[in-house]
């Protein structure tokens, strides 16, 4: 995006704008934090800025308190690593902004413009959830896994539509972005996918030696398949399969429970399609 572009972007969203606060979670970040809060401090976009530290180990929690004698930033810090999940939920539930735009810790050139381009559709009514999702001009790592792109973690919701929402967040860890998609589409809201041309998050495999990478994708990928594991009643809603159980979709199911009613939801269609098959064979 050029400056001329930027700056018709920027003034692309009306001055009388609902109050807006950028969140930050960050674990082991303390490489690229600096550069993120930077660009996301002087915007006139954000009226508030929450960083978070979940627990890191390395200098992650000094920057915290360095950008936290700035007003404007809430600088909040984990005693313990609490995952990204509890993390997303309590910066939600200590937000003062209407809106919140979620942005990673680890981008190499967050600027002003892509969190105007992830704001826009929000604000203009376009979409109740936008996802901004990285997409380098070459050599993307991520083209050949477009599913990622709802995994993105950066996006922009309604505060009052993700608060009911933060209770089952809290022990979703890695999972959280998916319990969020699957929570906006079982509700019908209307969700953007954007690609922000440009945009530099670096993959795992070129942040991490090679066997490290495999066991970051590998716990990340288990945890989000716990999360759906939990709250399938909620997946299958959110995919118009009417679930099985009857209980409210947000709740955790415990994986015993999961196998007895699908075994007894299984046995019921059976039954049901054994009889409809009796029945017309019977009008032949």
């Amino acid at each position: 995006m050029t400056p001329t572009d930027e700056r018709s972007s920027l003034g692309s969203i009306p001055d009388q704008r609902p109050a807006c606060t950028a969140i930050v979670c960050a674990y082991n970040e303390a490489t690229t934090l600096g550069k993120v809060l930077d660009a996301l401090l002087p915007s006139a976009r954000i009226d508030e800025l929450i960083v978070l530290d979940d627990g890191s180990r390395d200098a992650t929690p000094d920057i915290v308190q360095q950008y936290a004698r700035f007003d404007k930033v809430n600088g909040i810090c984990f005693g313990r690593n609490r995952g990204k999940g509890y993390a997303m939920a309590e910066a939600a539930v200590r937000a003062r902004g209407d809106v919140l735009l979620y942005v990673d810790a680890d981008l190499l050139n967050w600027s002003e413009a892509y969190a105007v381009q992830v704001l826009q559709p929000l604000l203009s009514n376009e979409a109740e959830m936008v996802i901004g999702y990285p997409r380098r001009d070459r050599a993307d790592p991520d083209r050949l896994t477009p599913w990622l792109h709802w995994l993105s973690g950066q996006r922009a919701v309604w505060r009052h539509d993700l608060l009911p929402l933060v209770d089952t967040l809290r022990e979703s860890r890695y999972g959280v972005e998916t319990l969020i998609n699957l929570y906006y589409r079982r509700r019908c809201k209307r969700i953007t996918l954007l690609p922000l041309h440009g945009l530099i998050h670096p993959a795992k495999l070129e942040k991490e030696p090679l066997p490290r990478a495999v066991q970051a994708y590998a716990r990340e990928g288990y945890q989000i398949a716990q999360a759906v594991a939990g709250h399938y009643p909620l997946a299958m809603a959110a995919y118009g399969v009417k679930p099985p159980m009857t209980q409210d979709t947000l709740t955790h199911v415990e994986v015993r429970d999961q196998l007895e009613e699908m075994i007894r939801w299984t046995r019921r269609k059976l039954l049901t399609t054994g009889e409809t098959v009796e029945r017309v064979m019977r009008l032949q």
